[in-house]
């Protein structure tokens, strides 16, 4: 029950506006997409919450989703069931589960949320060691600016293992 003095600090939305909003978030439609057009991907992401979500939606596509958390017990085990498994299959893992692990078998690395600290960044996608590194991003955002920023600074500082093979926004 609502008291009464903040009643009206709310609003209703109509609801031709829920219906409005995406069910599911492009980033997540764009992870899955990835996954179903590659045998081996690695998904960071920050937060827990969000990992759980990109499972979700690509065990509706029938693709195999492997997730290293802080909460996962014997992270070691998990890693080594992504290396054997022999068909697609994702792998995705949150900062505390990415620390100390290099993926050569990855095809390609997805960064769903970037982070603003050039090192760790370039830490993260030599992690999969000569596959492609993608970045997720909504466009016409501040989250576009830092990764603009970022890539940039990484071709900088790191031109000797580093390119940008294709620069292409989805809105």
């Amino acid at each position: 029950m609502i008291p009464d003095q903040f009643k009206k600090f709310l609003w209703t939305i109509p609801e031709i506006s829920i219906n409005m909003l995406p069910v599911t978030p492009k980033k997540v439609t764009k992870v899955v997409e990835i996954a179903k057009n590659s045998n081996k991907v690695v998904v960071l992401c920050s937060y827990i919450r969000t990992a759980k979500t990109i499972s979700d939606y690509l065990a509706r596509e029938k693709i195999k989703a492997f997730v290293v958390t802080g909460q996962v017990f014997d992270k070691n085990t998990v890693l080594q069931n992504f290396r054997k498994y022999e068909r697609q299959a994702v792998l995705i893992m949150s900062p505390v589960g990415e620390r100390d692990i290099d993926l050569p078998e990855a095809e390609k690395l997805v960064v769903f949320d970037c982070v603003r600290t050039v090192k760790t960044v370039y830490q993260r996608i030599k992690r999969i060691r000569g596959g492609h590194s993608i970045f997720l991003f909504y466009a016409d955002t501040y989250e576009a600016k830092k990764v603009h920023s970022v890539i940039s600074d990484l071709i900088e500082r790191y031109p000797w293992s580093t390119k940008l093979l294709e620069k292409k926004e989805v809105s």
